[in-house]
């Protein structure tokens, strides 16, 4: 009794061990794999004692005139081939379904096993470089073990292994009926997404289910299915032509967008840094210009004459992606420059090198604050001193800048680059003479006026008296002196009093007053 109970127990564990409707006297699907044509490879075993029986293959048949089930025999094929090739199946276009049966005997047949169908319909996302596919699941009766993601970049002649998916990684995104009847039984449909393509390829796929049977290890294929992989049309990097700081030592950025085609440019965008390294760079401002062409752009909010600046363009394509990928690519950055007085003697000028372009020289240009501006040097280095101070009516206050000078790589146009204009000053004491000769053969001794290396930076007024304190003569040019005469007349012989007030080239006010002899 206890031996009977023991039976019992172990015929009901290979029951739920082993699926009901595989028995060892029925034949055995062991995979349907369609090949790249979108045939159907059909493998089989048979009972053991078999051998000299004939099977019947059958498929599936969702369209069938006489209703929907399966098909009259394909095949009668006998024992020894196990191995059938289905060239009629539509294998391409959807899933199918087949089953074996011993010839004679319908009821002994087997567990039926339909092939794993990729659909056409492969999702590219364009901007994320993805390719999403779908497949139908196979019967939960072979209890699949995993599915194995192959692709192909050479049209299917050899395939990598993407992936392998284990049943708790599979994505369900839908079931599907699975005999297209009034059946409730469904088959689920998986989905994975290929991430991280190379635009403009062909990627082509295949998916195997892999499961085992009665302790052998399976595998049955799905059809092939290819997708394009096209890059998308993006702007080219934006290019700058230079970073000039203009008279009002306010920069502007010179540049200029091209996009290709219909290609299609969300945003753009002005990054900055006043950092030493570019690498700082970060945005600035949105630039609000989508559509190729020139870029003129003034930035009022800097100090020119305390730091250089960094800038560079950037562009937000239509995937949301920047060009250039580094803002650094294409920065450019101002020139800086700085002026020192030697020994109210000299101007020494030192400057950053201009940086996006490789300068050929530098030029140095000056200028008083009445005149225009003078070439005075053009040095390849970034260091001048400017010894060409001259004596006499030039101004106590000069201006500098340095401009770079090169050829557009593209066009052989002069491109150039200016610097922050620098002021300096220069407090040359004044020299007043005590007499004069308004009738004497030396020119400079016929007129009384202060003398100094340079003229004052501004607020001058030069001023004679009588000893009664009457005003006889006034100026505010420097350059303009008494020549001894009163509304005409020759003043006479004399001494006579003198008043002068200036402010240097600090904005301070500098006065001063004293007496002169005037000899006739």
């Amino acid at each position: 009794m206890t031996i009977q109970k023991v039976i019992g127990l172990i015929s009901i564990i290979l029951y739920w061990i082993i699926p009901s409707s595989i028995h060892a006297q029925n034949p055995i699907i062991l995979s349907t794999d369609v090949d790249e044509n979108g045939h159907v490879e059909i493998r089989w075993d048979i009972p053991s004692g078999d051998e000299n029986t004939r099977y019947a293959i059958q498929r599936w048949n969702y369209l069938n005139t006489d209703g929907q089930g399966f098909d009259a025999d394909l095949v009668i094929i006998d024992a020894s081939d196990r191995f059938y090739v289905d060239q009629n199946s539509q294998a391409n276009t959807q899933k199918q379904i087949y089953q074996i049966y011993t010839e004679g005997s319908q009821a002994l047949q087997s567990e039926e096993m339909q092939t794993v169908f990729l659909y056409e319909d492969i999702d590219y996302q364009e901007c994320d470089l993805t390719n999403t596919i779908k497949w139908t699941g196979f019967f939960d009766t072979f209890n699949p073990v995993s599915y194995k993601i192959l692709f192909s970049t050479d049209g299917g002649n050899s395939f990598t292994l993407l992936t392998t998916l284990s049943q708790n990684d599979l994505e369900q995104v839908e079931t599907i009926s699975t005999y297209e009847n009034t059946s409730t039984h469904q088959t689920p449909v998986y989905a994975y997404t290929h991430q991280e393509l190379n635009p403009d390829q062909t990627y082509t796929y295949k998916v195997e289910a892999v499961y085992d049977i009665n302790g052998e290890r399976q595998t049955s294929g799905s059809n092939l299915q290819s997708r394009n992989t096209p890059a998308y049309q993006r702007p080219d990097p934006p290019k700058i032509k230079s970073v000039s700081v203009n008279e009002n030592n306010e920069i502007e950025i010179f540049g200029e967008i091209t996009a290709p085609g219909s290609t299609t440019i969300n945003s753009s965008s002005i990054w900055r840094t006043n950092s030493q390294n570019p690498v700082d760079l970060s945005f600035y401002t949105d630039l609000n210009q989508t559509n190729p062409g020139n870029v003129n752009y003034t930035d009022e909010a800097v100090s020119t004459n305390e730091t250089a600046y960094w800038y560079s363009l950037v562009l937000e394509d239509k995937c949301q992606f920047s060009i250039p990928d580094d803002p650094a690519e294409n920065a450019h950055r101002s020139i800086f420059l700085t002026a020192e007085v030697i020994n109210n003697e000299q101007v020494e000028l030192n400057w950053n090198a201009y940086e996006g372009w490789t300068p050929d020289h530098y030029l140095i240009f000056r200028k008083t604050t009445t005149d225009a501006y003078i070439e005075i040097g053009s040095p390849q280095q970034t260091q001048y001193t400017d010894n060409t101070i001259a004596d006499g009516d030039e101004s106590g206050s000069i201006i500098y800048f340095v401009q770079a000078v090169s050829e557009d790589q593209s066009t052989g146009a002069k491109i150039t680059a200016s610097s922050n204009r620098v002021r300096v000053g220069f407090d040359s004491p004044f020299f007043m003479p005590n007499a004069f000769r308004p009738s004497a053969n030396i020119t400079k001794n016929q007129l009384f006026k202060p003398l100094s290396r340079f003229s004052p930076a501004g607020g001058y007024l030069f001023q004679i008296y009588d000893r009664w304190g009457r005003l006889l003569f006034e100026s505010t040019d420097f350059s303009k002196g008494w020549d001894g005469k009163v509304n005409g007349n020759e003043a006479p012989q004399g001494v006579y009093l003198w008043r002068y007030s200036y402010k240097n080239s600090e904005a301070k006010t500098l006065e001063d007053k004293g007496t002169v002899m005037l000899i006739r």
